[in-house]
Order: structure tokens, then C-alpha cells, then sequence
């Protein structure tokens, strides 16, 4: 009945996809992604050599025999969920997603747009904490009128571009892209719906059942929304304290907090890099480490070894 937890000790991208997907292949019976959204990506081989992506979706997912869940403290765009699931071309998944999961909407993405990446991370975990949040058990229970919600938020913002920006050429860019979200909606939520989580106490339960429990982590302590770090962080708490709130576990559950660090440190993204190293340096930890963001496909920087960070 052990919870091991997996976690970042940097700025992410340290390889924790890796070290997860170890364990699931020689202790973990489940796999809890405990933070985040689709603005991370963990990279891992299959022993065919063949190369597997996932954003949303916790690596335990690329063996069957193994439970994976999506806990509350995860943002969902039900959309990308829907099509990376597709793109793994897995024959079964064994998946359980939480309805207390606050969904990312069009209108978070395109927000999102205006300063950062734009996967709606930021915006849709505003929302949340704004008491103002679609979540994944509203899609299950009346998709329509959660479709009517977010469509209402999205005519709002066109509202608000069309005052405070006077882009004719950006609204139309904006509805294309609401346009393509939509889409695949139904398809989303008709598929996505047979995974929900009924009774948030399954955490509990898989504890009793004696299972291997591995909470996995996704970027780093150092993007913490309330690291030293802030505001460049990420928008949610890949940290000890994430994992026990988004699960539900006390710190006596715990067996094993594994921290992942590597012998250089590197960050993707805009804001400050006090590690990051001189320009040839980089090209060459860049290049030897293959460090290219598994979501963005966004070149790294790279810089030194923080030890005080580390520490």
C-alpha cells in the first residue's frame, strides 16, 4: 500500500518521465498525474525503441494493465485529452479522470495567447480560484449547457477584443479557432464521459487494496506558482504539498518522495534564467541532451547546476 511521490527539484524537464515510467514497469500498480495541464509533456521509449509523447495524460497509460488517473488538481482541455488519446493509437485505456477537474475553454486559450504559450493554463486555473469554473462532472451531466457556458464566456471576450483592440483580422482568427475547438467536442465528451470519477474516496480505496500508488509530477519546484520564482512559474503547485491536496493523502500515506534533478539545468519558456550559461556553452548542452520542449517543440535554455536551489 505505499505512495511513492515523483517531482521535479528544478525548472522541469528534468526526466521524470522516464524514472515514471521505470516504476510503472517494475512497482506501480497506478499512476496519478497530480498538477497541471497540457503544458507539459513527458517523453518515454517503448522497448521496440518506439517513441511515446504524453501531455495530459499520465504515463502509465502506454501499459494497460496499469489504473491511471487524472486527479482534481489537473486543468483538462477535454479537446487535446480526446485527441491525444487518438494519437497514442493504445487499444485500451485504462483511465479514471476526476469531475471536480476545472475544464480549460476556448476562451483560456485565447487568453493565454495574448502573454504566454497558450494552452490555457493560467487563465483556467484563474477562473477556478474565481469560483467561476466549468468542471469535467458539468460536461458529464449536461454538456449542452456547459457548451452554452462557453460560449457565453467566448462572445464576451470577442466583445472585449473588438473594443480594446479593433483587430477585424484577429476576432476572425478567433472564431476559426473557437470554430475547430467545438468541433470535436460531443466527440470529446461522449468518450471522455465513460472515464469519470464517481466518488472522489477512490483514492482512499486504492490505498486500502494494498496497490503500488505513484503520484506523478509535472514540471518542477522551481515553477511553482508560489516559488521565489513568481510570476515566472507555472500556475499550479508541482510540489509535496500539490500532491497531498489533489489526492487527498496526508503526509503519513507517504513512503517516498523521489526528487529528479540532472547535471545542468534548463527552462523552457519567456521570463528569467539566472543559471542559464554563455551562448556556445548552451548549443552544446542543447544539442547533447536533446533539449527541445516535448510540448512546444521550443528550443531549452540551458544553464548550471543551482546546488542552493537543489538543496
Amino acid at each position: 500500500m505505499p505512495v511513492k511521490i515523483i517531482l521535479g527539484t528544478s525548472h522541469g524537464d528534468e526526466g521524470k518521465g522516464r524514472v515514471v515510467d521505470d516504476l510503472v514497469q517494475t512497482w506501480a500498480d497506478v499512476v496519478i498525474r497530480f498538477q497541471g495541464g497540457g503544458n507539459a509533456g513527458h517523453t518515454v521509449y517503448d522497448k521496440e525503441g518506439n517513441k511515446y509523447v504524453t501531455h495530459q495524460l499520465p504515463v502509465g497509460v502506454l501499459d494497460e494493465s496499469k489504473l491511471n488517473i487524472i486527479s482534481k488538481g489537473c486543468v483538462l482541455n477535454p479537446v487535446d485529452v480526446y485527441k491525444e488519446t487518438k494519437s497514442l493509437n493504445l487499444k485500451k485505456f485504462n483511465l479514471k479522470i476526476s469531475g471536480l477537474c476545472p475544464i480549460i475553454e476556448p476562451t483560456h486559450i485565447l487568453k493565454d495567447k495574448l502573454k504566454y504559450q497558450g494552452k490555457g493554463i493560467g487563465p483556467a486555473y484563474s477562473d477556478y480560484y474565481a469560483r467561476d469554473s466549468i468542471l469535467f462532472r458539468d460536461l458529464v451531466n449536461d454538456h449542452k449547457l456547459s457548451m452554452e457556458k462557453i460560449k457565453d464566456k467566448f462572445f464576451k471576450f470577442q466583445t472585449y477584443t473588438k473594443l480594446f483592440i479593433s483587430d477585424q483580422e484577429q476576432l476572425n482568427k478567433n472564431f476559426e479557432f473557437f470554430n475547430d475547438w467545438i468541433r470535436f467536442y460531443e466527440d470529446s465528451v461522449s468518450m471522455l464521459k465513460e472515464f469519470v470519477i464517481e466518488n472522489e474516496n477512490i483514492f482512499q480505496d486504492l490505498f486500502s487494496d494494498r496497490l503500488n500508488i505513484l503520484l506523478e509530477g509535472a514540471q518542477g519546484y522551481g515553477l511553482s506558482i508560489d516559488s521565489q520564482n513568481y510570476p515566472n512559474v507555472t500556475s499550479s503547485f508541482p510540489t509535496i504539498g500539490g500532491a497531498l491536496n489533489a489526492t487527498g493523502y496526508n503526509h503519513t500515506q507517504i513512503e517516498e518522495v523521489i526528487g529528479v534533478s540532472k547535471i545542468y539545468k534548463t527552462k523552457v519558456g519567456s521570463g528569467d534564467f539566472f543559471s542559464r550559461c554563455n551562448k556556445d556553452d548552451e548549443e552544446v548542452l542543447a544539442r547533447e541532451g536533446k533539449e527541445f520542449g516535448a510540448t512546444t517543440g521550443r528550443p531549452r535554455k540551458c544553464g548550471w547546476l543551482d546546488i542552493d536551489e537543489l538543496k
